[in-house]
């Protein structure tokens, strides 16, 4: 799993894998999405703490 973080209006950071909790603030969006070892990516989903409660 690897994600990516933007602030609003912001650019994103470049992907990272996932490898325990975020602390983020409401005005940052997280991207998700999973890398299987041949190399397939899933979609891409947005989250941002509002969609998390």
């Amino acid at each position: 799993m690897e994600y990516s973080t933007k602030k609003k209006k912001g650019a994103a950071s470049e992907w990272a894998e996932y490898t325990g909790p975020l602390e983020v603030d409401a005005k940052t969006v997280v991207s998700i999405r999973a890398v299987d070892s041949a190399g397939n990516v899933s979609e891409v989903v947005e989250v941002t703490r509002k969609t998390l409660r």
